[in-house]
């Protein structure tokens, strides 16, 4: 569905392991992982877990919906973006990659991805 989008997501990003397209029960839409696949698809869906949790602080006017959320481990940094407040684009690289460079071409893409979702 989004393959070719996701695909051209991880050649922009140096360090780059995947990049999923979840809704927020958790289910993949559309995913281009390099490497574990089964194991990288765990790990988005357990950031969705993250993000429903997060989402309790939205609902304090003072602070609005959630918009992205960046998790920094150890050995991997998980990087989540709304595209509408039901679909997630969740990239997962290393943690020497550049984080800038990462959230730009996810809010860049989340455009594109919006507009097909809707």
């Amino acid at each position: 569905m989004f393959k070719t989008l996701l695909q051209e997501i991880l050649d922009r990003i140096n360090h780059s392991i995947g990049v999923l397209v979840l809704d927020s029960d958790g289910l993949v839409i559309d995913k281009f992982i390099r490497g574990e696949e089964q194991e990288i698809e765990n790990l988005a869906v357990e950031c969705i877990n993250l993000i429903k949790e997060t989402r309790l602080l939205s609902l304090n006017p003072q602070v609005g919906a959630v918009e992205e959320f960046i998790l920094q481990s150890e050995k991997m940094r998980f990087i989540l973006r709304a595209i509408t407040p039901e679909h997630f684009l969740i990239l997962l690289m290393k943690p020497q990659g550049f984080t800038g460079l990462a959230r730009y071409q996810l809010a860049k893409s989340c455009f594109k991805l919006e507009k097909e979702l809707l």
